[in-house]
């Protein structure tokens, strides 16, 4: 039993891996402890409520794979999509759910920056299709120095884990920095070891001086790349109408 339990999870393992997702993230997101896949704790049984979930927020997943390892990880696409004529199950509708974070924001401005220290709480769902693979969460931005993203319009992240060589120079980035957790959008410039932030909104004083100001980010805390924009034109079934995409 020990062993079939064990294999489960090592199947259920690879499904963040496949999503493109911590599996610190799809287990909070279960609700479950990280924990519980580690050590002699691999060997006790998932509830079936857990099982439940996991098929329920990942159908593209084949339950009977997840349960006994036979057939291929993910269904075909008639299979998961079910007939077209009576139209799609809810379940498809909801393939690629991004979690959008309530109280939590980022500034595109040069004299303030949201704070990094809220706990977050999620409370609706994007679902962003093909749109943006590996996204990790989603925020709204707010502000005028990022003149691609209008003020009230959401962001689309992935989170990375290297926050000394994983910045790729000339894309844009939501950071948590400072001892104030200050969190800022930008686009991120390397100056030999230090990363500097830079606004796209290129307007100026009178006298020509920048109004939002390049400048340094020191003490990272967090970061991630955004992968796109989307603007919610209406309420319905938390789903948000994508409007917009940046590589």
């Amino acid at each position: 039993m020990a062993t079939f339990f064990s294999n489960v999870k090592e199947r259920v393992l690879k499904i963040p891996d496949f999503k493109g997702i911590s599996k610190e993230f799809f287990f909070e997101d279960l609700g479950i402890s990280y924990g519980n896949f580690k050590g002699k704790a691999r060997e006790k049984s998932l509830s079936s409520d857990t099982l439940a979930t996991i098929v329920a927020k990942y159908p593209e997943v084949n339950p009977v794979w997840l349960l006994t390892g036979k057939g291929e990880m993910l269904l075909k696409d008639d299979e998961s999509r079910g007939n077209i004529a009576a139209g799609p199950p809810a379940t498809y509708l909801k393939k690629n759910l991004i979690p959008l974070y309530n109280d939590v924001e980022s500034i595109g401005g040069s004299a303030v920056a949201a704070n990094g220290n809220e706990s977050p709480s999620r409370v609706e769902y994007i679902d962003a299709g093909d749109w943006f693979p590996g996204a990790t969460a989603a925020i709204r931005h707010y502000g005028d120095s990022m003149k691609e993203y209008p003020s009230g319009c959401i962001l689309a992240l992935k989170a990375i884990n290297d926050l000394k060589d994983g910045f790729v120079p000339g894309c844009n980035y939501v950071v948590e920095y400072g001892d104030d957790w200050n969190r800022v959008t930008k686009r991120i410039q390397k100056k030999e070891e230090e990363v500097w932030a830079y606004s796209t909104n290129k307007e100026t004083y009178p006298d020509g001086t920048l109004i939002h100001q390049p400048f340094k980010l020191r003490n990272i805390h967090r970061a991630w790349r955004v992968l796109g924009s989307v603007i919610k034109t209406e309420s319905s079934n938390g789903v948000i109408n994508i409007i917009g995409h940046t590589k």
